[in-house]
């Protein structure tokens, strides 16, 4: 099984496809009445050309999660945050090219925190447990699986936006 047939079996689909909007540097819903994103932390996948080719693994760690990491990829852009922003330069400059016309799927696994024991305590203090997330950790080792298979099969010019793999 491929690295994207794993991810997809493992993760749940969610929303309606992305599409990009180049004068807005953007992307927009498709279906504006889709079920709201998830505010659990997670790592999520996007992937393009009808779900076979992986474009993005990213996390969403922040408080809201998937719902909060995504207003960043559809809300309005000043031309300073895009100046600034070389993840919006990449996504306009492939959207506009590579993948023009394409849209985007997405698909989200919740990394539910782990609970771990304070290794300090004070002498009064009762016992103190940790919430610990673990999406930043399981994104950067997804993105070194699936770049190692696309290597392999000499597939980067379709995986573009993997964590450093094309630039």
């Amino acid at each position: 099984m491929s690295a994207i047939e794993k991810l997809k079996s493992a993760f749940q689909r969610h929303g309606t496809e992305l599409e990009y909007l180049p004068d807005q540097s953007r992307f927009s819903w498709c279906d504006l009445y889709a079920a709201p994103l998830p505010e659990d932390c997670g790592v999520y996948c996007l992937f393009s050309h009808d779900g076979s080719r992986i474009q993005k693994i990213g996390k969403a760690e922040s408080r809201g999660g998937l719902r909060v990491r995504f207003r960043g990829y559809t809300g309005k852009k000043t031309d300073l945050k895009i100046a600034n922003d070389k993840t919006d330069q990449r996504w306009k400059r492939i959207m506009t090219d590579a993948l023009i016309g394409e849209r985007l799927t997405l698909y989200y696994f919740v990394t539910a925190p782990v609970t771990v024991k304070s290794p300090i305590r004070f002498d009064n203090e009762l016992e103190h447990e940790l919430n610990c997330h673990w999406a930043r950790p399981f994104e950067a080792h997804l993105s070194k699986l699936v770049r190692k298979e696309c290597r392999e099969r000499n597939l980067l010019d379709t995986h573009l936006l993997l964590s450093g793999a094309a630039d």
